[in-house]
Formats: structure tokens, C-alpha cells, sequence
């Protein structure tokens, strides 16, 4: 769901499939080349929209979106375990860096080797990492989590990033001037 000022509320429903198309190896790691498919239902063909690449050493896995990177996880997992998930761009953030200053996009581990249910599917052992948790009731929100399963990969995400009005009679009503919600839940996984 995306909201304008101008453009209202508008929602969609699609499917997307990432695949991976190519491996290269490189300073004895692997990136992986991830290609991103989208079609609005089951019955229609698949349309190549991204390709993002990915690539996992001993202390972390990385996502490269576009031409930017995130450190999506960080290794050994424990609970309660935080680190900058902004350390491999030029992003920051707004919660307190480990060196004191305030520019980092802190993620931090809970419900780990907890059981998930998603849409039509369970995962025994999965860890929850927790994006961002800025929820302001007059400025707006920031709140992003992701899933992830043990052998299969990112299950759930869900991302609400809303800039509420702060001018005039609306401020603290919550009027959404700006902002996304997203929702994904893995359908499949493992098939062509």
C-alpha cells in the first residue's frame, strides 16, 4: 500500500519470485546474483524487474540492492545481538552507533531458533531480526522485520515506513501524508 498526498491510498497484490541466475567466485567467497520477477497473479508470465546480488562470509551475509549494500545478518546469532545494518553504505540512521555517535541503522536479533508460521507453510527454526522500531505517533513510523528460516532464506518481511502530517489541525491525529506498507510472505521455495 503507497500513500501520496496527491495520489490517495493505493494498494496491490503481486507475486515475487528471486531466483538465483549466477555465481561468481571471488576472494574465496561466492556472490550470488539474484534475479527479481514480478506478476500480479498465477496465471500471468513472470517479468524480470531487479537483479540484486548476495554474498555470506563467517561474520555476515550482505544483500546488495541495487548498488547498495545491507548487512542483513551477523554472525554467531544470539539474542538480543545488535549491529549496523547501514556499516557497508553511506545511509546512517538514526539510533546510536556502538561508537557513541548517533548515524547507525542498529538491527538487532530476537525470537531466535523460535518456530514461524507463515501463509501455508511452518519453519521450525528461524531467527526474527528487527530493522528499525521507530514508531512516533506524531511524526510517523519506521518499522521493518524480516524472518529468516534455516536452509531456506528470508520468509516474512514487513516494512511500514509512514511520514504523518505536522502541520496545522492534524498534528498527533495521525494523517498519513506520505509512505508504504509492505507485506511479504514466501509462497514456495526451492522450485524452478
Amino acid at each position: 500500500t503507497s500513500y501520496t498526498q496527491l495520489g490517495g491510498q493505493v494498494s496491490s497484490t503481486y507475486e515475487l519470485k528471486i531466483q538465483i541466475t549466477d555465481s561468481i567466485a571471488s576472494l574465496g567467497q561466492y556472490d550470488y546474483v539474484l534475479e527479481r520477477f514480478q506478476r500480479s497473479t498465477s496465471s500471468q508470465p513472470w517479468t524480470s524487474i531487479q537483479t540484486w546480488s548476495a554474498h555470506k562470509d563467517q561474520f555476515q551475509a550482505v544483500l546488495v540492492e541495487g548498488n547498495t549494500s545491507y548487512v542483513k545478518l551477523e554472525f554467531p546469532f544470539a539474542d538480543g545481538k545488535s549491529w549496523n545494518g547501514n556499516a557497508l553504505n553511506t545511509l546512517g540512521g538514526t539510533d546510536r552507533c556502538a561508537d557513541g555517535s548517533i548515524n547507525c541503522d542498529n538491527y538487532v536479533i530476537t525470537d531466535w531458533m523460535k518456530r514461524f508460521e507463515g501463509t501455508g507453510a511452518s519453519f521450525e527454526d528461524s531467527v526474527t531480526i528487527i530493522e528499525n522500531n521507530d514508531n512516533d505517533p506524531i511524526v510517523g513510523q519506521d518499522v521493518r522485520k524480516s524472518v529468516y528460516a534455516k536452509s531456506v532464506g528470508i520468509v516474512y518481511s514487513e516494512i511500514t515506513t509512514l511520514q504523518y502530517c505536522t502541520v496545522g489541525d492534524c498534528i498527533g491525529n495521525q494523517v498519513v501524508e506520505n509512505g508504504n506498507i509492505m507485506k511479504q510472505t514466501i509462497k514456495d521455495y526451492g522450485g524452478l
